[in-house]
């Protein structure tokens, strides 16, 4: 393991020695800058640099398009296709690849995308022919189309058995996306409850991929009216943007900087360099943080890392709903879970007389205002117990004590589960996870730390993370061994790294896509009744916060 560096609760600056830097701009270079990944996205910004960008056809799945063009998942995110690679190489420049024919199907960019004669233009968009192919695949009449190339229906065991049943749960067409960027859409479902039933497999169905960001399913405790099957929109009070619109730098189309290790030194950060800053509360107050306020910065600087924005949404829309079943978010599929394990339901189980989804609408700049999106989830289920009850927990740092500094190539929070949640979780064996954040997060780790009663020390005895965070790539990922958490020695430890360069005022933690967030949700057996989260936040107080990860996140381990 590389020395450990000192992290600061969320609303401070972490400041890294000489010798640390080198590391860190290395890996960020790796996991940021120069990720071709990141140059290529599903996002809108970057379908407007090609002709017919959100019109491309699907090779794979004729009447329905392929959003992420350059990359070989459909939805966006992750690797590159060969005109993917392409765009990146020529800086996103239509011009420059559009005569080439990067599949190597016989038919140029151009042609495949409806500007054969290469006159259209970002600044002078012309007309445009329909597009008749994708650029990335190999479609051209005559060809075969390479179907390793198409995206694979999840293979799940449990899904094909003679006794599993499907209930497909859709938000409403009728429901229109408002011209807004950002909307929180719910909608409740009665559950089958005539018996005990045991979910095995979630398959998320996204209908319109430009807007739909991210879904949770939750189970209510108690009945609730379903409101006669009707949406309704939560939240109503979010602003459009967590950040100020004087950003320097598109999110969309943010690069990573570097810097030397001078950046943001001087004055009291200066002296901050190697302390763990957990409770210190008179580096705080020289900082600017006001304990139990949530404002960090000067008068003339300031942002609120609480407020409406900065709520569980589990507990804003109806307290009777805080039971995650599942989620699902942008470039994300659907996850079979753990042959022994099912998420219960039914008859006799807490918690499941109804479930709520609520999902995310991100709208940025309008381009998907009035389309209806009927988004929605395939619960796979059936009467044929598993072993173990499975459950979800989420763990990370709450957003209401997340307030980012602008201009911070490299900042770091953390948030460790408090002993007394840690009680409640006499043992468990993790099968799974799934990492949250949004724009600016670049990596995020949640870690299992055991005490050492020999030393003293707490070791790392697991390890969930991704360290090149794609948000437009945020998958379910499935333990090949799971993962064994002792609530009586061990600590579970999450922290995230977030790049503030393009922006000019400070980041809070919220709902919205241009607001951030940092969770890592669980997925786990036994289930522990009553625990569905594990935040130092939470109403049990932690004050001791335990063994900090940057070292180990800054090391690319």
């Amino acid at each position: 393991m590389a020395p450990q560096i000192a992290i600061t609760k969320p609303v401070m600056t972490t400041m890294i020695s000489s010798s640390r830097m080198l590391v860190m701009l290395a890996m960020l270079l790796i996991s940021c800058c120069c990720r071709d990944d990141d140059v290529v996205s599903a996002r809108p910004f970057y379908a407007q640099r090609i002709p017919n960008g959100e019109q491309v056809p699907s090779p794979c799945e004729p009447g329905r398009s392929w959003p992420g063009v350059g990359h070989v998942a459909s939805s966006g995110g992750g690797q590159l296709n060969p005109f993917g690679m392409d765009f990146a190489k020529a800086g996103m420049s239509w011009p420059a690849v559009c005569a080439l024919d990067s599949d190597g199907d016989g038919l140029t960019n151009g042609q495949e995308l409806g500007d054969p004669s290469c006159q259209w233009t970002v600044e002078k968009p012309t007309q445009l022919l329909p597009a008749k192919g994708h650029p990335g695949i190999k479609d051209a009449p005559g060809t075969t189309i390479d179907q390793s190339m198409c995206p694979k229906k999840m293979d799940c065991a449990a899904a094909e058995e003679p006794e599993t049943r499907t209930l497909e749960v859709r938000m409403n067409a009728e429901e229109k996306i408002p011209d807004k960027r950002t909307t929180y859409i719910a909608k409740f479902f009665e559950l089958p409850d005539d018996q005990k039933y045991h979910a095995v497999y979630f398959e998320p169905v996204v209908d319109n991929v430009i807007s739909a960001h991210h879904f949770l399913f939750y189970m209510c405790d108690r009945p609730v009216d379903v409101n006669g099957g009707k949406a309704f929109e939560v939240y109503k009070d979010l602003t459009d943007e967590g950040v100020s619109s004087s950003t320097s730098t598109s999110d969309d189309q943010q690069q990573s900087a570097t810097t030397d290790d001078t950046t943001g030194g001087g004055g009291v950060l200066a002296d901050l360099t190697g302390q763990t800053m957990r409770g210190a509360s008179n580096l705080l107050s020289q900082l600017g943080f006001r304990q139990g306020a949530g404002i960090v910065g000067t008068l003339g600087n300031v942002a609120s890392s609480g407020g409406p924005a900065a709520v569980d949404d589990s507990v804003r829309a109806t307290e009777s709903c805080q039971r995650i079943l599942t989620g699902w978010a942008i470039g994300g599929d659907g996850h079979c879970l753990h042959p022994a394990t099912g998420h219960p339901f039914g008859r006799g189980v807490p918690h499941s007389k109804v479930g709520l989804m609520i999902l995310h609408w991100d709208n940025p700049e309008g381009r998907v205002s009035g389309e209806s999106d009927t988004t929605g989830l395939r619960i796979h289920y059936t009467p044929k117990l598993r072993q173990h009850d499975q459950g979800v927990l989420r763990v990370g740092v709450p957003m209401s004590e997340l307030s980012l500094p602008p201009g911070q190539p490299r900042y770091l929070v953390d948030d460790v589960c408090p002993e007394m949640c840690m009680a409640r979780l006499p043992q468990i064996f993790i099968t799974g996870y799934w990492l949250h954040m949004h724009l600016t997060g670049r990596r995020i780790m949640t870690r299992v730390l055991r005490e050492n009663r020999v030393t003293g020390r707490k070791d790392e005895v697991g390890r969930l993370s991704d360290f090149a965070f794609d948000f437009a790539r945020q998958p379910f990922v499935t333990l090949n061994e799971t993962i064994t958490v002792r609530g009586e020695t061990d600590t579970l430890e999450t922290v995230c790294l977030f790049d503030t360069t393009g922006r000019t005022e400070y980041t809070r933690g919220g709902l919205s896509a241009r607001e951030e967030m940092c969770y890592t949700f669980i997925s786990y057996y036994p289930a522990m009744e009553g625990v569905t989260k594990c935040h130092s936040e939470e109403w049990w107080r932690c004050t001791s916060w335990g063994q900090v990860g940057a070292a180990a996140l800054t090391a690319g381990r």
